[in-house]
């Protein structure tokens, strides 16, 4: 374990870095020392646990989380926390954050860098909050970071922070949207227009499908809709995007309350009761671009009809595919909308890949 700088080193290190940023010197990942990181008062936090609290709280000393290990930390988590307001929440916080220092197991066990910048001598949090608490639970006194040459904007740090979160297992929906919010909200604050799908995917590295679900689910209003989210009820992002599609707000409702009592959908029970996204852009191809087809008088509508029947048995197609065969192939209304379908598909799979 490193040894332990003080505040006379720590200063002594920040100012010789100081000067190497001041003349120009590239920095890519340098050890710091964890003393003189922050929390940065503009970046939003997830838990109740502060800086102060794991600086100051039990440390993890054994190498393995076991049940032993886990008893005698909660034991020790409970005494320390034993007057704190919400302490049961900050227990639950303070024993997974000690089995993800677990995980990382020192400061060389540390794979991906946190992400600061420096101010007044202080490396200010841009992304990392889960890593940095967790080195103060290891005893650690250095952390791996990546030094940003200036203080991001909030564009950029709610884009590092999306790329920060994103990738974690234990994110809720609610999170994810709120993360995905920030970046919406810097972005159109900054260019002063609205986001369009294809902006956000090159912003935050989204396939198409997402981009679109995201982009529709975080500008819905509906209350109740919202606390749904906010409570559980609705986990999935692709079911939150069709639920926030349904026209008729009372079905809406009563969909998300058998959902709130426990009612066992199924998920393709909820596709069929919620909205079909296929019937969506059978209506919306019906409206829209005509893809390369024209059906006219002398068009000769059963050679198009084999072209589908055969370009529904590609793979990018399988889970469409029998949507797709419930089309009546004898009406051309019907034959331009799978072939229509079909583009709009195929085109998304290739963006995707």
């Amino acid at each position: 374990m490193a040894k332990p700088l003080g505040i006379g080193g720590a200063k002594k290190w920040t100012e010789a870095l100081a000067s190497h940023t001041e003349g120009g010197g590239h920095l890519n990942v340098q050890s710091i020392p964890l003393e003189v990181v922050q929390q940065d008062p503009e970046n939003s936090r997830r838990y109740l646990i502060t800086l102060d609290d794991v600086k100051n709280g039990p440390k993890l000393i054994a190498s393995e989380f076991d049940e032993d290990v886990q008893e005698k930390l909660t034991t020790e988590i409970s005494t320390f926390f034993s007057s704190a307001a919400d302490k049961e929440r900050k227990i639950e916080e303070y024993l997974s954050l000690a089995q993800f220092a677990a995980s990382i197991g020192s400061a060389e066990g540390l794979l991906n860098p946190i992400t600061v910048y420096m101010e007044q001598m202080v490396f200010h949090l841009v992304a990392g909050h889960r890593r940095t608490l967790a080195h103060f639970i290891l005893d650690e006194k250095q952390i791996a970071a990546h030094i940003l040459a200036n203080k991001p904007d909030k564009l950029m740090r709610s884009v590092l922070q999306w790329r920060e979160n994103e990738d974690r297992q234990d994110l809720s929906l609610a999170e994810r949207l709120s993360n995905v919010a920030r970046v919406v909200q810097a972005w159109e604050e900054q260019s002063n227009a609205a986001i369009s799908v294809r902006k956000l995917m090159s912003l935050l590295s989204l396939k198409k499908t997402q981009s679109t679900w995201f982009s529709k689910v975080i500008r819905e209003n509906d209350p109740i809709f919202r606390q749904a989210i906010e409570s559980g009820t609705i986990r999935s992002l692709e079911v939150a995007y069709n639920i926030s599609s349904m026209d008729d707000i009372s079905e809406r409702h009563a969909l998300i309350s058998q959902l709130k009592n426990g009612v066992p959908y199924t998920f393709n029970q909820l596709k069929k009761k919620i909205k079909s996204p296929l019937n969506t852009t059978v209506k919306k191809s019906e409206k829209l671009e005509h893809y390369g087809l024209v059906l006219k008088k002398t068009t000769n509508i059963p050679v198009i009809v084999k072209i589908i029947q055969a370009t529904v048995e590609l793979p990018e197609l399988e889970e469409h595919k029998n949507e797709l065969m419930k089309l009546n192939l004898k009406r051309p209304k019907d034959v331009l909308a799978a072939w229509q379908i079909i583009y709009q598909l195929l085109e998304d799979a290739q963006e995707e890949s």
